[in-house]
């Protein structure tokens, strides 16, 4: 007799580079083979991907509706999906306008779920750090109250979670990624991690440090002690490349560090971080990965708030300390491999019952769940036709609060509005909806304030002000600023070093007794540079053409594509031979504009000094030597 093929499918963001969401399919479909034998999983994200270039296949979701009909369990999660914030992954969204943002990955394939029968498995996923919008608050209940089985992987998702259903139905589970362990071998490395190391060059011990912005306490540390580190190496290793992660991050930080020739498939990545001696970083599944599989763990995440309070019972994972020295011997004696802990054994313990009883709910088969569905298609239109009388009564609702508030001004509005009964269940709701809106502003200060920390906002600060420059001249201050500037070069002596003046650019040709703006100007006369009808683009850009094709450099190779002439504007990071500038075509459309420096700089461990910003101001003022009147300043012709 033919052995039954069970069609099973899981849904989130399995298209992005993201090490965590990658591994929640790997490790459902050994979980469930291994209790229901053959199974097809489908993994439904909102782009479809096949290999070689993707771990395994995916299909969009666009493709559900069509093979609802044939799937015997629909799983959500795992992985930080139920949400209702836009700003998922940068670029990140549906594959078509028809499908809401970001619910099309997980709401409305638990609708779909329900709509045939199917039944609908919640596979630990998180929910918290977001809110819930009113309009989804009769869609959250009617897929919570509807399905068999609620697992979440934290406190916080469950406290979101409960007002949806009966709270004894939605229990905590450790996150499925602790079962990553049995999938990899932590006795002996694959042939195919030995081929790896041997080939980056590191087959002695070595830690793994998450390409995040995050860790710079850690990685002064390391600057500092390098001695007491001798035998061990570093290995550079972006988590979440679609999240920013990025060798270049750290750059030379770390002397003597490796970096992987390309990002590796989840299951390599998992065993380079069970072999390893320690992991330093902020990612939640590079921490889960490590404590499964004994490796220490020191995390720049708060750890006692959000979903890292799941891992408070384990004795391994260490929190970094802000701005304060870490203890040398304190961080020695924690590092090293060892067997998983008790908290990781009873976490497989835990998950193993719950793949037990995943596998047990779809044996059991369909579920009648169309009925309860076609009910509330018949009160959808009640639903929303009520929609604008309860957005007119929480004005209401409002109001009465703003009056409690003049009345009694010596007492805080919000308990005495609800003491009085001024509003009631309204008025309770709007206090809500107006505690959840401060939260989300002061997040969005608190995102504002870590980005102009971040050192790629202080690299391309010097650029930003070319920008304003280009656009709007210089304020009353920067010439201010400017004119000291000036003054304290006129007044330096000949003989000083540098491009300006006399001697000689850093590891570069002797340079003439003059300022920059008298230099010639490094140009190819390409037909290119000639005037078209279309306006010019410029692109202030913190790192060169050729330095590797991301965001800048695609967006620019758009508009050279639809007929645009486009000017990347570039810091020269070498020396300017004299030259106030140099603009060679890189592309078909696509000049690479470098502007002469004063000193040569590492723009990913500090920012531009004075002197090279006004070394890069003088590059623009000079003339520009290059199909334009003549006389004409490069700002001008660009």
């Amino acid at each position: 007799m033919k052995e039954r093929v069970w069609e099973i499918a899981i849904c989130g963001t399995f298209d992005v580079q993201n090490y965590g969401d990658l591994l929640f399919p790997i490790i459902a479909e050994a979980e469930l083979a291994k209790r229901l034998g053959r199974v097809k999983l489908h993994r439904f994200s909102y782009h479809a991907k096949t290999p070689p270039e993707w771990p395994y296949i995916v299909t969009s979701v666009t493709e559900l509706p069509h093979l609802a009909m044939s799937l015997d369990g629909v799983l959500i999660g795992g992985g930080f999906i139920i949400r209702f914030d836009k700003d998922v992954a940068p670029a990140y969204g549906p594959p078509t306008s028809g499908i809401h943002h970001p619910t099309g990955y997980w709401l409305t394939p638990a609708l779909i779920a329900l709509q045939h029968g199917i039944p609908l498995i919640w596979n630990a996923p998180g929910m918290h750090c977001n809110n819930i919008p009113r309009w989804a608050e009769p869609l959250m209940r009617l897929v919570l109250q509807n399905s068999p089985y609620i697992r979440v992987r934290d406190k916080p998702s469950q406290e979101a979670l409960k007002h949806f259903c009966d709270n004894s139905r939605i229990a905590v589970l450790p996150d499925t990624a602790f079962g990553i362990s049995r999938l990899v071998d932590n006795r002996q490395q694959s042939a195919e991690l030995d081929i790896l190391r041997e080939l980056s060059g590191f087959t002695g011990p070595y830690i793994i440090v998450q390409a995040v912005y995050r860790i710079t306490p850690f990685i002064r540390f390391i600057q500092n002690h390098r001695s007491l580190f001798k035998d061990i190496r570093f290995l550079i290793l972006p988590i979440g490349p679609v999240l920013g992660d990025h060798e270049t991050i750290i750059g030379d930080g770390l002397p003597d560090s490796i970096q992987l020739p390309s990002w590796p498939p989840p299951l390599l990545l998992a065993e380079l971080i069970s072999q390893a001696e320690a992991v330093i970083g902020h990612s939640y599944h590079l921490a889960i990965t490590a404590l499964a599989c004994g490796v220490p763990v020191f995390s720049s995440a708060d750890l006692s708030a959000g979903k890292y309070t799941a891992l408070s019972e384990f004795e391994t994972i260490f929190a970094l300390p802000g701005e304060s020295e870490i203890d040398p011997h304190q961080f020695l004696t924690r590092l090293g491999k060892g067997p998983p802990s008790l908290a990781a054994q009873i976490a497989l313990e835990q998950l193993d019952e719950h793949w037990d009883h995943i596998a047990k709910i779809i044996r059991e088969g369909r579920v009648n769940t169309q009925s309860i569905l076609s009910r509330f298609w018949q009160s959808l239109p009640n639903l929303l036709e009520a929609a604008p009388e309860n957005a007119a009564k929480s004005e209401k609702g409002y109001v009465a609060l703003l009056k409690a508030t003049t009345e009694r001004p010596e007492i805080y509005p919000a308990e005495y509005a609800i003491q009085q009964g001024h509003v009631g269940e309204l008025g309770t709701q709007f206090l809500a909806e107006r505690d959840a809106a401060i939260i989300e502003r002061d997040t969005a200060l608190a995102g504002i304030h870590f980005l102009k920390n971040t050192r790629s906002w202080q690299i391309t600060k010097p650029l930003r002000f070319l920008m304003r420059l280009m656009r709007f001249g210089l304020t009353l201050q920067e010439r201010s600023r400017l004119m000291v500037l000036w003054s304290k070069r006129k007044r330096k002596p000949s003989s000083s070093t540098g491009i300006r003046g006399g001697g000689h650019a850093p590891n570069g040709p002797a340079a003439p007794d003059r300022p920059f703006a008298a230099m010639p100007a490094v140009c190819s006369h390409q037909p290119g540079l000639t005037t078209s009808s279309n306006f010019d683009v410029v692109c202030f850009a913190n790192i060169d053409w050729s330095a590797r094709f991301q965001r800048p450099q695609q967006m620019m190779r758009q508009f050279a594509e639809q007929g645009y002439r486009v000017f990347y504007v570039v810091a020269s990071r070498g020396s300017s031979g004299g030259q106030a500038y140099s603009l060679n075509e890189v592309s078909q459309g696509i000049f690479e504009v470098a502007l002469s420096m004063h000193t040569t700089q590492d723009f990913y461990t500090e920012g531009m000094s004075d002197d090279n910003i006004q070394a890069c101001l003088l590059s623009l003022e000079a003339p520009s030597g290059c199909s334009a009147p003549n006389g004409s300043r490069l700002a001008n012709s660009i």
